[in-house]
Formats: C-alpha cells, structure tokens, sequence
C-alpha cells in the first residue's frame, strides 16, 4: 500500500462548517491561509454553489488578533448569528449565512483521528439503506455521499466493473449533486494505477509530488490533492473509489486515506450484494418475460420440438378424439393431460387410472365397479379419463380396454407410455387395433437433452419458485452450474431436474447454486466428440433422415442431397 506522498503538517486552526437545513455538518473547511475566499467562482476557496451568492461573496482575513470576515462587494452581505453585516470580527461557535447556505465558525479546531464510531454508524446507514432503497442507481449514490461526507472530500466517483473493462457509475459533489462531464476531472493516472495494483493511493500534494506532479492528467486538471482505494471482495475486483480536492485548506492525509480503506473494505461487501440482488432482480424480470411467452398454460417451452407438440395441442385439445402420449419417465406427460383436460372444456373431472402392475380382479374393480363402489367410467362421465402407462397392462387387458374404448361415448380417453409402443408392437406386446384406437392422435414428448433451449429456462424457473415456496432468498446459478446443466444428459428428464434443484436450493451456501450443490460431476457428461467426428456423425444421420423420406431409395437420396450414390453406401456402411 502507498500512504503519505507528501503530506502536509496539520495543525490546530480555524475551520468553517457547511451545514444543511438540520444543522447537520456536510463539510469542514479550515482556514489556513491569510486571506480565504468565499463565493460560488470555482477557484474560490470556499466554493458555495448557490445562485445568490456572488461570485466574490466574501473572505476571512487572518490576523494575529483573530478572524475577520468582510464583504468583498458592498452589495454582497451576510448574516452573522442572524444579524445582517458587512464586516464582523468572527468568534467561535459564529453562525455564518450567505444566500441559502450556513456556516459555522469553530475558532480552534485540533486534528483529531478519524472515529471508528463514525465510518461504523456510516456502514450501518447504508446497510440500512439497502434494505430500504429498491433501486440500485439510487443505492450507489448514496453510498458515494455518505464517502464524501465522512472524508470531506470536493467530489467522488464511483468506477466499477462493467463487461471487460470498468465505467464511472456515479460522480457526485460535496453539495450532494451529479457532476456534470465528470469523466473530464478524473486522473488516467490514478485510476489505472488503482485498478492494475489493486491497492490503496493517495496523492496528498499533487503540485509537491515527485512521482505524480508531471503527469499529463494532473497537470491538464490541476488537481491538488487526490485518494483512490480498490473495492475487493473474495479477490474480485469491483471497480474503485476516487476522491479529489483542488484546494490547498482541503489536502487529504494518511488518516482519511486509513478511514476510507476501512470503509471500502466493509462496504464493498455490501456493494457487491446490492449488485448481485440487483442481477437477481432483473434477471427474475427477464425470466417473468421468458415465462410468459414461452407459456402453454401450465407448460413451459421455447424449443422447436415443445412449440410443436403446442401447435398440436392448440388444435386437438377440444377435440373429443382418444390422445396417445408418448414421452420418457419425467417428461411431463401427467402435466401435458391435466392441460389437454383444462383446454377440452369438458364439464366432468379428470380420472386418472394407473395401468401399472394391474391384475384382471383390480382392472374389473376399477372399470366395472363393485357392492358400494361405482366404476371409473361412472366417476369420469362428461369428463377425461387417463391411462397411466398403458403400455404396463398385459394383452388380455387390452381387449378389455379396446371393448371400453368403443363402448363408453360419455368420456374422452388419453393414454400415457414411457415405452415406444412402435417396437413393442413389433415384438407383439401390444394390440395392433388398440394402438391405432387410441392414437387418433400421436403426441410425443421430447427428453429434456433433446429440448437444450429450454434447459436454462427451466432451470431458473425451478429455482424461483421453490426458492419462494421453501421461503429462501432468491439465488442465482454460477456460469459453472449452468455450463454444467447444459451438458447434463438428463435421464429422468424434468422430474430429475426438479429434484435436483430443491436438493441444491436446501444444500447451497449464499446466493448462488453451483454445480456442486446440483450434484453434477465431470464424469456424468458425455465425452464431447472432435469436431471431424461431429461433422460425421451429423452427415450419416442426416443421410438416414432423407432416406427414410424416400422409403430407402438410395437413388433418389442421392439425387436429392446432390452426391453420387456411392457417398450414401459409405456412410450407411459407418458404424455409430
């Protein structure tokens, strides 16, 4: 760390306090010199920035006797203790007012460290202030003025990180304004040698320093007297705190650059958590949005293969038609009825019926009813009734679901299967007449691995809603996690999905969910193939995908995909 490049000796002297409204002391001002100006010039001494103040209002002139405060212009006056003058010998405790501003005279004002109570009640506000201010831009300002206050300085800016490199985020004045073109009073020089060392600066006498006096942007911005501290929190590097003064009563020392060290290092913590809740926040915006439009009433998709089994839907949904859904373990095929059920405007429920390990005395139980107990075509009258895996039940009872199916005119049927009916068709373990029965209509549902637009989106859905649901802050994923999600295969598909973030959301510490937390490890993805292999393997299955379309046409493929014949054997002849 560097402290102290020539710093001036700091005696007992007078000083004026600037107040607000309240008496509360906004900046202190000591009077050094033999004559100190007053007025709203820039090169004033005292610089108060009020149109009714002239720009050569006043100055206090030192003498051995004590200080005396004249008018410079007749016309010019000031109110001393509320009495009006144009010249009046100033004692301590005076109370100075000039157009709107107000001052207090302290006669003998020793240099004093600066309070720890002082930079922790500032902490604690803005603490404070976060919980109570929505609106990050309002939230670094106030951060900047609290700085300024508790170090005197003329003006700050606050810098941070901003895609690849860093932007003034706020450049306020000790009046509590934005200074205009602020980008035009910083120093190049102080602000790359901060942000590259990552430690503390001071320049307490620019025009006495050796090291910093010639450079370029001190000299073109006259610049007197600067600090600038880095805000670091876990190594990263949030950008940087730039204080200035250009007037000679307003030097900086070590003691403020100690104070602003320790402020810095606490509130960055704050800081980075107000930017990372702010991310959240409109990162949750983003993701209301992305809701919304990629919404199909309770279902969630933007992948070309979800936005076509929607377009189905939208069509066949207030059909009375029978509905076969085909979909892997997870992939929401209970969620794709309820919908269907939802959008058919059928005034009866919705009776689902689980197909799995059922024997002939509780398919005749369900279907048939018993003493007491009415059956499950009753229950679903004007309604949707559901086979749940339906693929589960042996042959016998498809007959008697085939039967069902042509006899019942009250209730519409849907039928759910993990298995691909096509193959178990083919292996006779299932009815050709009841397939073609149910499947009126064939949807089928793509495994998550095949829908990788809607991966993040999903995701974070997840993660907003059980958050919310299980009563914990809102989180964030690490760029890892979702990197991880992505090459996750999925085998239990959304229902896995699901899991796996409630687990992350309970098992993760802070904000953000890793891929830790997911329980996903490098040696769950698939190895990602070279590139020349990748290409290969796109070429054959496309060649696969054009043949089918032509009915296994070799010619005809060919001719379509502009190669000679031969091209189609070769690859046809590639394994995997």
């Amino acid at each position: 760390m560097r402290y102290g490049i020539s710093l001036p000796r700091q005696n007992a002297m007078a000083s004026l306090l600037l107040l607000d409204e309240k008496g509360v002391i906004l900046r202190s001002f000591k009077i050094f010199k033999g004559i100190t100006t007053l007025g709203k010039d820039p090169e004033s001494d005292i610089l108060l920035d009020d149109p009714s103040v002239s720009r050569y209002h006043a100055h206090i002139l030192k003498e051995k006797s004590g200080y005396t405060m004249i008018s410079i212009d007749p016309r010019s006056k000031f109110a001393i203790n509320g009495e009006q003058t144009e010249r009046r010998e100033l004692r301590d405790g005076d109370v100075i007012s000039i157009g709107r501003a107000m001052l207090r005279f302290v006669a003998w004002d020793e240099e004093k460290p600066h309070s720890g109570l002082d930079y922790t009640r500032r902490l604690y506000e803005f603490s404070e202030a976060l919980m109570r201010v929505y609106s990050l831009d309002d939230l670094l300002v106030s951060f900047m003025d609290s700085i300024i206050e508790l170090t005197k300085a003329q003006r700050g800016y606050l810098i941070l990180s901003e895609g690849n490199g860093f932007a003034v985020k706020v450049a306020r004045s000790s009046l509590r304004k934005d200074i205009k073109g602020g980008l035009l009073e910083l120093s190049d020089t102080v602000v790359s040698w901060v942000l590259k060392e990552k430690k503390p600066l001071i320049v307490s006498d620019a025009l006495k320093d050796d090291e910093f006096r010639h450079a370029e942007s001190i000299v073109n911005l006259k610049l007197r007297s600067v600090m600038g501290v880095p805000l670091l929190v876990r190594g990263k590097n949030l950008g940087m705190i730039y204080l200035g003064n250009d007037r000679a009563a307003s030097l900086f020392t070590s003691a403020d650059l100690e104070v602003l060290i320790i402020f810095a290092s606490q509130a960055a913590l704050i800081l980075d958590n107000a930017i990372l809740l702010n991310d959240l926040k409109m990162k949750y915006d983003g993701l209301v949005k992305r809701v919304e439009d990629a919404k199909f009433g309770s279902l969630l998709g933007t992948s070309p293969a979800m936005q076509k089994v929607f377009r189905t839907l939208d069509k066949i949904s207030s059909s009375d038609s029978s509905l076969l859904i085909i979909g892997e373990t997870g992939t929401g095929k209970d969620l794709l009825c309820r919908e269907i059920h939802r959008r058919s405007g059928r005034p009866g429920p919705l009776v689902k019926v689980d197909c799995s390990s059922m024997s002939s005395d509780v398919f005749r139980e369900e279907f048939f009813g018993s003493a007491g107990k009415s059956s499950r075509i009753n229950e679903a009258k004007d309604g949707t009734l559901i086979f749940k895996e339906i693929s589960s039940l042996p042959l016998s009872l498809q007959a008697q679901v085939l039967q069902i199916l042509e006899e019942c005119r009250t209730v519409r049927f849907l039928a759910t299967s993990s298995a691909d009916l096509e193959k178990e068709r083919e292996k006779g373990n299932f009815r050709d007449e009841l397939y073609y029965r149910l499947g009126h209509f064939i949807i089928k549902l793509p495994p998550l691995r095949e829908r990788e637009d809607d991966i993040e989106l999903l995701a974070r859905f997840f993660l907003h809603e059980i958050s919310r649901t299980m009563g914990f802050e809102k989180k964030d994923f690490t760029q890892e996690a979702v990197s991880a999600m992505l090459r996750y295969s999925w085998p239990g598909n959304i229902m896995e999905m699901e899991n796996r973030i409630r687990r992350a959301i309970v098992l993760s510490r802070g904000p953000v969910v890793t891929e830790g937390d997911l329980e996903i490890r490098p040696e769950d993805f698939e190895p990602l193939p070279q590139l020349a292999k990748a290409k290969e393997n796109f070429e054959k299955a496309y060649i696969e995908k054009i043949l089918r379309y032509h009915h296994g046409d070799k010619e005809k493929t060919a001719s379509v995909l502009g190669v000679n014949v031969r091209t189609i054997y070769r690859y046809l002849g590639k394994g995997g």
